[in-house]
């Protein structure tokens, strides 16, 4: 070999104890070390053995050496080309590798400091006995029995809302006063503001229960189904101003529940409330004779009690021991279930009207279509949809 020569250079007088070397090479490039002494007849002689033990022939050996150094040359080079390309193709994936690396450390940086964040939040914001949201959902269960169900997502559920909406005005009006008492010093909105977010909180809510009420009147009038059109309107439009998201059901409210009212028997006919109903019959029955182990026994008699409950002579029969026990009504006197629906319906009125004061445009637009189907009641007609409004 010359100096930083990359090719093998044999000649043909060269010692057998080189050729042999070189064959010991060449098999173990092209074979791993495995030679095959038949297939290149080496096998016979005893000059030299190879690597794997076996004698090989000098003079084969001699004869054989130039063109296996034309093939170690050959391999080499080949090896050399095929590392260089390897070597090409490395490169962008070594690139691509520190992007991914780089992302990954960024984004562990970026969680752990996220992580951070919120450890702080949380520590300063702390849920504790007498915090503002104790309080606040204090108000929904110790005085309305209304709580967050976890089975539910930890939001309300749908009796949740009816109890939060029958008792609305009373409700945010609490939460005014605990909202304004714990203000915080750097709280940005003044009490005055405060008052004024609750109440259009609270006005929403009551919107939302009128347009409810009216929507499950079993075969609604006219002036039924112009009352629900009013209310929808105030109440779907107070909903958007305040942020709220359009959910399906306030699509439906405001686009196909008074078409449905038009229907035989209403909106209201269509309810499965009674379903719930007889959830509850049947739950105290079974809390009833939960203590009976046996299966037959326990649901005979719950039949049993069941069918005597609803047995028209039964029940007939203790209509007139009760009418035969009263003293006859008393004077001036309301029960307390009349006197909240009579409340409720004050506060529904109430909210209407001051959101169609402060909202005369959309009332004129609604009383316009109303006439220009010839009907004056409003019950016929969809509503004027504002371009880009609740689609």
């Amino acid at each position: 070999n010359g100096p930083g020569a990359n090719t093998i250079s044999v000649k043909n007088d060269a010692p057998v104890s080189v050729l042999l070397f070189l064959q010991e090479v060449t098999d173990f490039i092209e074979y791993g070390g495995d030679d095959d002494d038949e297939e290149y007849g080496l096998e016979g002689t005893a000059d030299d053995v190879n690597m794997d033990g076996n004698t090989v022939d000098a003079a084969d050996a001699a004869d054989a050496a130039p063109d296996k150094a034309n093939r170690i040359r050959n391999k080499v080079a080949e090896v050399k080309a095929r590392i260089v390309q390897l070597e090409e193709k490395i490169v962008p994936l070594k690139a691509s590798r520190k992007k991914i690396t780089d992302r990954r450390d960024k984004s562990g940086k970026y969680i752990a400091r996220a992580k951070e964040h919120i450890k702080t939040f949380k520590s300063d914001r702390k849920i504790d006995d007498e915090g503002i949201e104790t309080a606040l959902f204090s108000v929904f269960k110790d005085l309305y029995g209304v709580k967050l169900q976890a089975y539910h997502g930890g939001s309300l559920h749908g009796k949740d809302h009816q109890k939060i909406m029958s008792n609305a005005d009373e409700i945010f009006t609490l939460f005014a006063e605990i909202l304004k008492e714990n203000a915080k010093e750097d709280c940005k909105l003044t009490h005055d503001e405060i008052e004024e977010l609750c109440q259009k909180y609270s006005n929403l809510y009551i919107l939302w229960d009128g347009a409810f009420s009216y929507a499950s009147t079993i075969n609604p009038s006219r002036e039924d189904i112009a009352m629900y059109e009013r209310f929808v309107t105030a109440a779907v439009h107070s909903h958007k101003e305040l942020g709220m998201n359009v959910t399906p059901k306030v699509h439906l409210m405001w686009m196909h529940v008074k078409r449905q009212m038009e229907f035989p028997g209403g909106l209201g006919d269509k309810r499965e409330d009674w379903v719930e109903h007889q959830h509850q019959i049947t739950r105290k029955l079974r809390n009833q004779f939960r203590t009976t182990k046996d299966m037959e026994v326990r649901g005979d008699a719950m039949a049993r009690l069941h069918h005597q409950q609803t047995n028209p002579e039964v029940q007939a029969y203790m209509e007139r021991v009760d009418a035969s026990t009263r003293r006859g009504p008393r004077k001036d006197y309301t029960t307390a279930d009349a006197a909240r629906r009579a409340e409720r319906k004050s506060a529904r009125a109430s909210a209407l009207e001051l959101w169609e004061i402060g909202h005369r445009k959309e009332m004129l637009a609604l009383r316009q279509r109303g006439t220009h189907n010839g009907d004056a009641s409003l019950a016929s007609g969809d509503l004027p949809i504002r371009e880009g409004f609740f689609c």
